[in-house]
């Protein structure tokens, strides 16, 4: 068992070494809406037409994790959005309408963080949310905010979030909780 655990960690450090981050690209939107769908069950999905109007109208409020070795297709192993704005809590429309969006907006919403199925355990989602993190603080921004399912609380938690409460959000019909970080 522990060669198979060292077996695995040496794996898992030769995919993170092939990782590079960079902000999102307008050309980028049909890989982030194929990646929604892979992420999220239909009811909980952003619509490709909102991912690729947000993804050529800000392609920098994603941050990408690209694998630098893959071909063409599949290259981007997971990403990170999110909108600014200057609301204090989360809201549906930050998922369905991209002209929200306001760049000089002092808190930024998470709207999605998703990662390949073949790159998760790999500690890539915290390092995106780190480097998401630092990202938004040298921009000025002075918040967070997320929303998530109860089962994801802790992961969030360990990252430095504050749990909110039960979020106004009702996407999909799920209860969401609301949690932020001050930056």
């Amino acid at each position: 068992m522990k060669a198979l655990n060292e077996r695995t960690s040496e794996h898992m450090k030769e995919v993170m070494a092939e990782i590079r981050f960079r902000d999102g690209l307008p050309e980028d939107g049909p890989e982030f809406a194929d990646l929604e769908v892979i992420c999220f069950p239909p009811s909980q999905r952003i619509s490709r037409e909102i991912i690729l109007k947000r993804a050529v109208g800000y392609p920098d409020q994603f941050l990408v994790a690209e694998n630098t070795i893959a071909s063409d297709h599949n290259k981007i192993a997971g990403f990170i959005a999110g909108v600014a704005t200057e609301s204090s809590f989360f809201s549906d429309d930050l998922f369905t309408d991209p002209e929200i969006h306001d760049p000089s907006g002092s808190t930024v919403m998470i709207t999605g963080l998703e990662v390949r199925p073949e790159y998760r355990h790999m500690g890539l989602a915290t390092k995106l949310m780190e480097k998401f993190i630092d990202h938004e603080r040298r921009r000025g921004r002075k918040r967070i905010v997320l929303t998530c399912l109860e089962s994801l609380v802790p992961f969030y938690e360990n990252m430095g979030y504050r749990k909110v409460g039960l979020s106004k959000s009702t996407l999909g019909g799920a209860a969401w909780y609301e949690m932020d970080m001050n930056l």
